[in-house]
């Protein structure tokens, strides 16, 4: 599948925001997730004409098998490297004068990081490219990171207030789904978004 360009992502996020003053948040998300996989060259089948999945045949099961072994490790060091940012911020908010510097410098840019070199980790493992699940759950870092970029520029536009509580919604929609995807494939550590992780689950 391939992967759009940032333009392209940022063409689909949004970010029409300024027209969002108080969206239909599950229907955004769902419209930037289906204009995502659209870019990655989606079907305009109906659902019914779509054909029931493949058994997985044992091959399948045992590459299954090895990347979660291999992706709930990278996806634990994470998610503790995103609580330890939550520690610290609580610190840094106590003696801040800036309450929306820590968070951008204290939070969104340092989450990012994680993000991204997650997704890179867990993409560069063998995959059973047949599981849809698992296309969907690394397909969504993409939209997530762009949006977190969103947030970022957001956060360093004081005119604005509502704009970047309008975006951590949307992302927190996307990570549900990711979410939701990661369990199905199978995975425990990787179903864990950035929120849940600040808050230490496990």
């Amino acid at each position: 599948m391939g992967r759009p360009s940032r333009s392209r992502l940022r063409q689909i996020a949004g970010l029409e925001l300024n027209h969002l003053t108080r969206p239909p948040v599950l229907l955004a998300a769902a419209f930037l997730f289906a204009a995502f996989f659209s870019a990655c060259g989606g079907s305009d089948q109906t659902e019914a004409a779509v054909p029931a999945k493949p058994t997985p045949t044992p091959a399948e099961r045992a590459l299954t098998a090895k990347f979660i072994a291999a992706a709930e490790p990278i996806c634990r060091q994470g998610n503790a490297a995103t609580h330890a940012l939550g520690e610290k911020l609580s610190q840094a908010v106590a003696g801040s004068g800036s309450l929306q510097e820590t968070v951008l410098t204290g939070l969104v840019q340092p989450g990012i990081k994680i993000l991204s070199r997650q997704a890179g980790e867990l993409r560069n493992l063998p995959a059973p490219r047949s599981s849809e699940d698992l296309q969907t759950y690394l397909g969504l870092y993409d939209p997530i990171i762009e949006l977190s970029y969103q947030l970022e520029a957001a956060l360093q536009d004081a005119e604005d207030p509502h704009r970047s509580r309008e975006i951590e919604l949307l992302i927190s929609e996307l990570g549900n789904l990711q979410g939701a995807a990661a369990r199905r494939f199978g995975m425990h550590a990787c179903s864990i978004d950035f929120t849940g992780a600040l808050g230490g689950a496990k």
